[in-house]
């Protein structure tokens, strides 16, 4: 499961990449030194035509509490509500191949 994206802007804005498929992987829930803990994910974007992953980010966010969710559920929606608040338009894919 993963989202598509149109006319997603790279490159700062320089370039753009007409179909991508983003999905999440190696999720983490991890206690930092300090006492809070850490959610964090790979983001990995995938340019529909050629199939190949173009960029690979690190979505993280600090907590106070201990999560105790189910982590996928919460990063991809995580994920989804950055991409709403950078302007993005996505849907909600399922990647057969």
């Amino acid at each position: 499961m993963g989202l598509i994206i149109n006319n997603l802007p790279v490159m700062n804005g320089n370039a753009i990449v007409n179909q991508c498929y983003v999905n999440i992987r190696n999720l983490k829930n991890t206690k930092n030194d300090n006492g809070s803990f850490s959610l964090e994910c790979n983001v990995n974007y995938i340019n529909i035509n050629t199939n190949m992953i173009f960029l690979v980010d690190i979505y993280q966010e600090q907590i106070q509490t201990p999560f105790s969710g189910e982590l996928w559920s919460y990063l991809y929606n995580a994920i989804k509500n950055k991409f709403t608040s950078q302007g993005l338009t996505w849907t909600d894919d399922i990647k057969t191949n």
